[in-house]
């Protein structure tokens, strides 16, 4: 797939803590600020490993994203969602769209997210599930 990890999320800071660790542990970033750029970035010629998306932001939100993905004819990366859903929201959106993982970001640390996400990449399966982490 690549070694690329998109990472769409509208708030700045917590899309740029995400990159620069990505990126200081070897991974290239590629990111995107609301649904309309993250659909753009997944409907080009991009490999992407894996896609980190929020599903509230402006301009289409995650579920732009997920659809833009799903319409294409190439194999789609894992997508990790990163929300502050209620619970029954996000489960529709994980039926709906079969994302891999639902991260509710006020429930887990940055640098948690981060070895999550490297775990999966890597294709650890004995990386540790969100839910097996202490926050």
């Amino acid at each position: 797939m690549g070694n690329t990890i998109l990472i769409v999320e509208d708030d700045q800071a917590i899309r740029g803590i995400l990159a620069n660790a990505f990126r200081k542990r070897g991974f290239e970033v590629a990111e995107a600020g609301d649904g309309q750029s993250g659909s753009e970035c997944v409907t080009s010629d991009n490999k992407y490993a894996i896609i980190l998306l929020d599903i509230m932001m402006p301009l289409g939100g995650g579920e732009r994203v997920l659809k833009s993905l799903r319409n294409q004819d190439k194999d789609c990366p894992s997508v990790i969602i990163m929300t502050n859903l209620a619970e029954a929201e996000a489960r529709k959106i994980v039926n709906d769209y079969q994302v891999e993982e639902i991260i509710t970001k006020a429930n887990h640390k940055l640098r948690d997210i981060v070895e999550n996400v490297i775990g999966k990449v890597n294709g650890e399966s004995s990386g540790k599930a969100m839910s097996d982490i202490d926050v």
